[in-house]
C-alpha cells in the first residue's frame, strides 16, 4: 500500500509538471499580442524551456549526489513553480525567456529525480511503474490545456491561468 501511495504522489507531481509545461503554449498568442513579440520570439519562448531541460543534467546529477531524490523532486518543483509565476510578471522578452529557461531546469530536475526514484523503488515492476508515470504525464498534458483555455476564455487575461499553474506546484509540495 505504501508503495502504491508513493507512486501516486510522484505521479501527481509529474502530472502537475506536464500541466505546467503545456500552459504557456496555450497562452502564447495572447502573450505575443500583449508584448508585441514577433513570431520568432514567440516560437522561441514556447520552446526555450527545453534548453533548461537540457542544462539541468549536470546540476541535477550534482544535487542527486548530495540530496535525497525527494529533496531534488521538491527543489525542481519549487524552481519551476516560482518561475512559472514569475513569467506572468515579466517586463520584456529577455526576462521572460530567462524565466522559461530556468523553469525548464526545474522541470528537468524533477523529472530526473522522479524517474530515478520510481525506477529504484519499483525495480521488480519497473516497466509498469514507468508506464504509470507516462500515464500521469499524458493526463496532465490533457487537463492543463483544457483548464488554461477555460480560464483564459473566462478572464481574457493570459496571466490569470499561468499563476494558478505555478501555485499548484507549490501547493503539491506541501502535501
Amino acid at each position: 500500500q505504501s508503495a502504491l501511495a508513493m507512486l501516486i504522489i510522484v505521479g501527481l507531481c509529474y502530472m502537475i509538471n506536464a500541466m505546467d509545461r503545456i500552459v504557456f503554449s496555450i497562452l502564447l498568442p495572447n502573450v505575443t499580442r500583449d508584448y508585441g513579440f514577433s513570431l520568432e520570439q514567440g516560437g522561441l519562448l514556447a520552446t526555450v524551456f527545453t534548453l533548461g531541460l537540457g542544462l539541468s543534467g549536470v546540476p541535477t546529477g550534482l544535487a542527486m549526489d548530495r540530496l535525497s531524490r525527494k529533496a531534488v523532486i521538491l527543489l525542481g518543483m519549487l524552481i519551476y513553480s516560482v518561475l512559472t509565476i514569475a513569467t506572468a510578471f515579466a517586463f520584456n522578452f529577455y526576462d521572460m525567456a530567462g524565466y522559461r529557461v530556468l523553469s525548464g531546469l526545474g522541470e528537468g530536475m524533477q523529472n530526473a529525480a522522479a524517474f530515478t526514484a520510481v525506477g529504484v523503488y519499483f525495480y521488480r515492476s519497473r516497466a509498469l511503474a514507468i508506464g504509470s508515470m507516462n500515464f500521469a504525464y499524458g493526463l496532465g498534458s490533457f487537463i492543463g490545456p483544457m483548464l488554461s483555455a477555460q480560464i483564459l476564455s473566462m478572464t481574457s487575461d493570459w496571466r490569470i491561468p499561468i499563476i494558478p499553474s505555478g501555485r499548484l506546484g507549490l501547493t503539491r509540495m506541501l502535501f
